[in-house]
């Protein structure tokens, strides 16, 4: 797991995180949010169709999964959405074709299918060179022959990229990606030999497989209906494939006096006309319009004639006055999501739609058919309003209390992208009571009603801690406290019940750094006595303390050998992360073990449990401590050394993490002689979402080839097992 930049920018990892198969299990489905793609992202509706179709799953990191569209591209990831969009099984070969990849691999299994199938250029010194960054050119030459574009068609046409030659071997898979309506032509640059973002790569494959996400026919050959005729009134006037005169590259022919010419649109000073059975401009002051004014709106028929109805799904969608949606000239208004419009005619790429009493355009990808020549139609996106929000619970089924850390809304549902089911915007600092919960939100009070907000922007505190103490009796402090186990309080206004139950009555509080005598403890309540009180509290939030014998016998860790299964986390040729900390892991059981602990694990063999079971698991087995082992990797080879990381937790509980954190790391650092990148504060998944001292080791960079042989190797893989035992006795030596 990588911190370089959030998890794992190793190559190797974002490439099996491409395909569903290795890394997905099952397939997402489009409603699946990436925290780096809103609906407002200009590859959203295309990322989501690759992800229904199981071509990628992006990374799952702390719970949320992420797309990283800005990442560039790597040769492998573009075999792998390739090969899985074309649904090509991948080629097991007892021999490798090229010298840098590994027969039995998952990267060999697709570089061998992408070469037998054509799809990637061979290099000549033999070498796959599967963490490459892709180009454009190099992704043009793949889609063209992947999708078998005609390719001789366009070898000669023009295109509006200045920086594409005709002299250029990739000029005709570039052209082709141009003229079927794959690669934008609203830019007169593409710089064909710089890395390509996974963002676009993932567009241009989702255009290539499916027509309906091709750009505007006003960017390919002429299909779209003229709104009108120029004449041109000089001779020698310059066609160009792009409306710049300042370049003479873009010049395609030329016209005399008298020529009429189709017209599609007008843009700053040009007319955007047909030759040649493609799109092309001439300059304004050399034409005249015939026939009719330019974006002239027509008045909408009645709407009797119309053939349905659509509902709008993005807001702000521009309604225009005619087929073209690269020019802002022809925007009669904008309309929100949810608005519905009556549909007169549609075509593979624009609804005829009535607004303002006149007819206007809107992209087919952005609404959805709610009826449908008299009948019903079931909706993409639900057609019923938000539900109101429900009556806040009663105040004795609440659960804790969250504390804002940011300026969010509370919703009335649990949905993140609607603006409709907003109850209101709440401050950082807001305290508000927590009713229930779930891997991703909160049911709080707001307003006397029951909404929803998202765990990641709060804090939470059990019932069990209170805002302010009660105005029960309080022990003495500093009151001298003697038993075989003693707990110190890691909280303030911890709460001491009559029962081992939340349900009892509270007769006391406790704060942080009291002494209690911990009689007994039976799952999450311990038994015990302050001065005069005797009762129960939580145990989570005592830090139990043996005085004779062993400080580690009857404690209940938990350890988390990261990742398993169908996620084997980072890697480096056959050292897979999952193996390497699946052995960390059972050394450091064993020893634990011998020593008297009560050792939970979240896996003893190669399965996968979700970061939420990971957390069930901890809470299930009534955890005291929760240390999560995992590997490091990164895009630098350079990038080395031993980091661990806490978060930040209710109350002053995340002290306890500190010291959890930075004895496990000092030991690692000294014994297997590693650098140290220090204890962090970094909210991921398995120690967001404990309310017990919970960190997450990354032993060291299996991408830097120093600590490398030492994670793979048994002396050293001892020494780190030992280390993170050694961390753990200190922290509960630890008076």
């Amino acid at each position: 797991m990588t911190k370089m930049n959030m998890k794992k920018t190793a190559s190797w990892m974002l490439v099996l995180c491409m395909s569903v198969s290795i890394c997905g299990g099952q397939k997402a489905s489009a409603s699946t949010q990436f925290g780096d793609i809103p609906s407002s992202h200009e590859a959203y509706d295309e990322v989501n169709y690759l992800v229904d179709l199981g071509v990628t799953s992006g990374y799952l990191v702390d719970g949320t999964r992420y797309f990283k569209p800005e990442n560039a591209v790597t040769k492998t990831q573009a075999s792998i959405m390739v090969v899985n969009a074309l649904g090509y099984q991948t080629l097991k070969v007892s021999r490798s074709s090229f010298k840098d990849v590994k027969i039995g691999t998952t990267i060999s299994e697709y570089a061998e299918r992408v070469k037998k199938l054509g799809f990637v250029e061979l290099s000549a010194d033999g070498k796959f060179n599967p963490n490459n960054t892709f180009t454009l050119n190099e992704t043009s030459y793949m889609l063209a022959k992947a999708f078998k574009l005609d390719t001789a068609k366009y070898a000669n046409s023009t295109v509006p990229f200045t920086d594409v030659s005709k002299s250029s071997p990739y000029y005709k898979y570039i052209s082709a990606l141009y003229y079927y309506g794959i690669l934008d032509g609203d830019t007169t640059k593409i710089e064909p030999t710089k890395a390509l973002t996974r963002g676009d790569f993932a567009m241009y494959l989702a255009r290539a497989k499916n027509s309906s996400f091709r750009v505007n026919p006003d960017v390919q050959g002429v299909t779209s209906d003229a709104i009108g005729k120029v004449k041109v009134t000089v001779d020698n006037l310059n066609i160009r494939s792009s409306a710049d005169a300042s370049i003479s590259t873009n010049k395609i022919g030329q016209v005399d006096a008298g020529t009429v010419l189709d017209l599609y649109g007008e843009e700053n000073g040009w007319y955007k006309v047909s030759y040649k059975n493609q799109y092309a401009y001439i300059s304004k002051q050399y034409a005249n319009v015939l026939n009719q004014e330019i974006e002239k709106p027509v008045n909408a028929p009645n709407t009797d004639d119309a053939i349905g109805q659509v509902k709008v799904t993005l807001n702000n969608l521009p309604v225009r006055s005619s087929k073209n949606g690269t020019i802002p000239t022809n925007v009669l208004g904008k309309v929100a999501t949810g608005e519905v419009l009556y549909v007169f005619e549609e075509d593979p790429y624009w609804y005829t739609v009535s607004y303002k009493n006149q007819l206007g355009y809107i992209n087919k990808k952005h609404a959805n058919y709610i009826n449908k020549n008299g009948q019903d139609v079931e909706p993409q996106q639900p057609a019923q309003p938000t539900p109101a929000a429900k009556p806040a619970p009663d105040a004795s089924k609440k659960i804790g209390q969250a504390t804002l850390t940011s300026s969010i809304p509370v919703r009335s549902t649990k949905v993140g992208t609607s603006t409709t089911n907003k109850l209101g915007q709440v401050n950082a600092g807001t305290v508000l009571d927590v009713f229930e919960a779930d891997n991703y939100w909160y049911g709080v009070s707001y307003n006397n009603k029951l909404g929803y907000i998202n765990k990641k922007y709060a804090k939470f505190v059990s019932s069990e801690v209170v805002e302010k103490p009660t105005p029960n009796p309080t022990p003495s402090p500093g009151e001298t406290v003697s038993g075989n186990v003693i707990g110190r309080v890691t909280v303030d206004d911890l709460r001491i019940r009559t029962g081992p139950s939340s349900s009892y009555k509270s007769i006391g509080t406790l704060n942080t750094g009291d002494r209690v005598v911990v009689h007994s403890v039976s799952g999450y309540w311990a038994k015990i006595s302050s001065g005069n009180i005797e009762g129960y509290t939580h145990k989570s939030y005592l830090k139990l303390l043996n005085q004779s014998g062993s400080v580690l016998k009857d404690r209940v860790i938990v350890l988390d050998p990261g990742h398993g299964g169908k996620d084997p986390g980072t890697g480096y040729s056959s050292y897979y992360e999952k193996a390497i900390v699946l052995k960390v892991g059972k050394l450091v059981q064993q020893k634990l073990e011998d020593a008297g602990a009560k050792v939970v694990m979240t896996r003893t063999g190669d399965t996968y449990p979700t970061l939420q079971d990971r957390v069930d698991i901890t809470s299930k087995n009534y955890g005291e401590i929760f240390v999560s082992i995992h590997v490091n990797s990164a895009s630098s080879a350079s990038a080395k050394g031993t980091e661990t990381y806490y978060t930040v937790s209710s109350g002053d509980m995340y002290k306890e993490d500190i010291d959890l954190a930075t004895y496990i790391n000092s030991e690692i650092v000294r014994n297997a002689n590693m650098d140290n990148r220090g204890v962090r504060n970094t909210p991921y998944y398995v120690v967001r979402n404990m309310i017990i001292p919970s960190v997450l080791v990354e032993l060291g960079f299996i991408s830097n080839s120093e600590d490398r042989a030492k994670l793979v190797n048994s002396t050293y893989v001892e020494k780190f097992a030992q280390s993170i035992y050694n961390g753990i006795e200190k922290y509960y030596q630890k008076q």
